[in-house]
């Protein structure tokens, strides 16, 4: 802080309006205004905000705890950590728009300390002389001008890549009522948050409000379940997505505050769909398919002539790509990519040239959003319950965590100054029964509010599933009189992925995991004793299929496709691993087993296909959303049916052909983890969304790089 002067006491309450001009390094601080510049560029700051960079600069480098900022900036009354964090994160946010003109330092559990950058004592001073020496230049030698351009190149191609070191500096849920809110999208002037809003997941509204005003405007009124809000670029209308049952998804536009809603396009299949504008906001983009029997691709309508064009081009095995963003700057699109049922890749592709690459490859994201400057994106993911924050730079080199969650974060949203609207699901899935052929509620089988997954029933009616506890992780047993016992410890991320599978005399269940190194096939007796492990080295496995009580089928995954491999059961030494031997059967993804008859459904194609022998297709059904969504049961195939836009259905069809007959309606179905039949009350047993609320959180960002 300039010494010209009198120093206040430190003690003394920080006035704007009576503070002197100063400087810090480059920057001059105009308290009276409320104004810091570098150069052409300015920032306005908050009163408060204000008041603590003053009196960070008055400790002329000490470290100012923060008890004297109370004294300093509020007076003295009691203030939480947020207020401090966010004065602070805004600061901080404020140096780096300003080139780092200045620093401030954490110091735990003391205060904060501020630095003034100091100017690069190498390149900007002799990048400045030789601008302000330019009429010199003819007299240089030309080894002088060689040496001045590869020092500059050298520097540009050295300097370390941009590492996104992003933290939280104050959070608030602020959209939080009896409806489930979901779908955040911020105003390009960070003022106003868009979002979708109802009682259910399938009758929705887009609501409007100012993220510091709680009373939201109902913006839209048709006939339609919307979903998806997305902002213009200028921030006068709002792009979303129309919902309605059997019919494929309207794209539609609508003016902020209010107007009359226009319809602007049509997906070519999908009923629901994902849309966001344009950086150029003369276009959307959305997910949609060219016809049934093909995976989601990226689309872009263009808005005035209405034409759609395709834009990425994946190989054709890529089951589907959803999920996308656009960085502000309108040179990246950003999209999930589906490689198989577990595993997927964050793309980032190259609007201006065409080319993509992979960003990460993981689990499965729940969504992702850009920094204003367009070089992080922050993606939410989960591996079991490890919900988390991550923030990826365009640049390379690995990603940092912002935060950890213990509710599912799911759609983001961004704005400026560091903004990130989150959707926090805070309901939970368990366990449900539903007789055939009734109606209502199903039972819930799972009180304790436990993440179920994967059930299978054995002939005496015991329920064997993984599941995510409260007391633990792993394979679990319930049987008719409602007596739990665990099978087998699993870590958070195997218990999710696992897939258990009753033997068909109910001996043995059999599932995979993911190890360390390799994949493993486990099978273990109905009261969890171990009996084999098979590691295998293939990029990933599908659930088991039993062909008897001591054999049984499963896909595997491998660079050149899959494969239906069949473990050599109980022939070998158990300390030894056991042989594995492919079948001639290659391309099917998800599989079950009748005797010696193989089932069989693919990514790419809809339906269930009879593949011991030629290949035939047996049922139409399920679609790609369902596509493991399907078991035998005596001469019947049920799998689950979407068409309807009231809850999910069970059909089932004879193998040997004939008309679909509903069985049960399932209600809060979830997709995901499919179904099956309890064999001695001939009930439909499948993992239900038992709570669907979700709310929105406002996060505040700094950037730390």
């Amino acid at each position: 802080m300039n010494a010209e002067r009198g120093m206040p006491k430190l003690s003394e309450p920080v006035d704007i309006a009576r503070e002197a001009d100063f400087r810090l390094g480059l920057a001059l601080v105009q308290p009276s205004l409320r104004r810091v510049s570098l150069g052409e560029r300015q920032e306005t700051l908050e009163p408060r905000v204000m008041q603590v960079l003053i009196a960070l600069a008055r400790g002329n480098s000490q470290v100012i705890s923060r008890d004297l900022l109370i004294t300093q900036c509020w007076g003295g009354r009691i203030v939480g950590d947020d207020a401090i964090n966010r004065c602070i994160g805004r600061l901080r946010q404020l140096s780096a728009d300003l080139d780092k003109a200045f620093e401030i330092e954490t110091i735990p559990r003391v205060g904060y300390r501020l630095g003034i950058a100091k100017p690069d004592a190498t390149a900007t001073p002799a990048l400045t002389h030789a601008a302000n020496s330019a009429h010199r230049l003819p007299v240089l030698l030309p080894a002088a001008v060689a040496f001045l351009f590869l020092a500059i190149m050298g520097f540009a191609f050295l300097r370390p890549a941009h590492q996104a070191q992003w933290s939280v500096v104050q959070s608030d849920v602020i959209v939080s009522t009896s409806l489930i809110e979901q779908h955040p999208a911020i105003s390009p002037d960070g003022k106003m948050i868009a979002y979708s809003a109802g009682s259910d997941p399938v009758h929705r509204r887009i609501l409007l409000r100012r993220l510091t005003d709680g009373s939201p405007l109902t913006l839209t009124n048709d006939s339609f379940d919307d979903s998806s809000p997305s902002w213009s670029p200028d921030g006068n209308r709002i792009a979303y997505v129309g919902f309605k049952d059997g019919e494929p998804c309207h794209l539609m536009v609508t003016s902020v505050p209010a107007g009359p809603a226009l319809e602007v396009g049509r997906c070519n299949t999908q009923q629901a769909s994902e849309a966001v504008w344009a950086a150029d906001a003369n276009a959307i983009f959305f997910v949609d398919s060219s016809d049934l029997k093909n995976a989601n691709r990226i689309m872009r309508l263009d808005i005035d002539s209405g034409k759609t064009v395709q834009v990425d081009r994946p190989p054709v095995s890529i089951p589907d790509d959803g999920l996308p963003s656009v960085s502000p700057d309108g040179h990246w699109l950003s999209f999930d990519r589906s490689l198989d049922f577990i595993r997927f890749q964050r793309i980032l592709f190259d609007l201006k040239s065409g080319r993509e690459r992979v960003l990460v490859t993981y689990a499965g994201s729940n969504g992702a959003a850009w920094s204003a400057d367009s070089r992080t994106l922050f993606v939410s993911a989960s591996r079991g319950r490890d919900h988390a924050l991550w923030a990826y730079s365009t640049d390379g080199g690995p990603p940092s965590r912002i935060l950890s969650s213990p509710s599912l974060l799911a759609e983001l949203s961004s704005g400026p100054h560091g903004l990130l609207a989150a959707e926090i699901a805070v309901g939970y899935a368990g366990l449900a029964k539903m007789p055939m052929g009734a109606h209502g509620p199903p039972q819930n089988l799972a009180p304790d509010k436990s993440r179920d997954h994967a059930p299978d029933v054995s002939a005496d009616g015991t329920i064997v599933f993984s599941a995510e506890r409260p007391d633990g992780n792993g394979i679990f047993a319930l049987d008719r009189n409602g007596s739990l016992r665990k099978l087998h410890d699993l870590s958070i991320d195997a218990a999710a992925l696992a897939r258990p599978r009753w033997s068909p005399d109910g001996r043995y269940i059999a599932f995979t995991t993911k190890g360390a190194n390799a994949y493993i096939v486990w099978v273990l007796t109905a009261f969890g004793a171990q009996v084999a492990a098979n590691p295998l080295p293939v990029e990933a496995v599908g659930p088991v299929a039993w062909t008897s009580s001591e054999s049984f089928v499963f896909p595997a995954f491998l660079p050149n496709g899959t494969r239906i491999w069949r473990p050599q059961l109980f022939r070998v030494n158990l300390a030894q691993p056991q042989k594995v031997v492919p079948l001639p059967l290659s391309g099917w993804e998800y599989v079950w087993a009748r005797g010696s008859e193989l089932y069989g459904a693919r990514y790419g194609e809809d339906g269930v296909w009879r593949i011991d022998g030629k290949p035939r297709e047996v049922v139409v059904l399920p679609s790609q959303a369902l596509r493991e969504n399907w078991i035998l049961s005596g001469t019947d195939i049920l799998y689950a049916d979407d068409s309807t836009a009231n809850g999910r259905r069970i059909m089932a069809r004879p193998l040997a052909g004939g008309p679909p007959r509903v069985v049960a309606v399932v209600p809060r179905y979830q997709t995901a983890e499919g179904f099956a039949i309890d064999p001695v009350d001939k009930s439909i047993v499948y993992d239900a969304s038992l709570s669907d609320d979700a709310d929105i959180e406002l996060l505040h960002l700094a950037d730390r790089y």
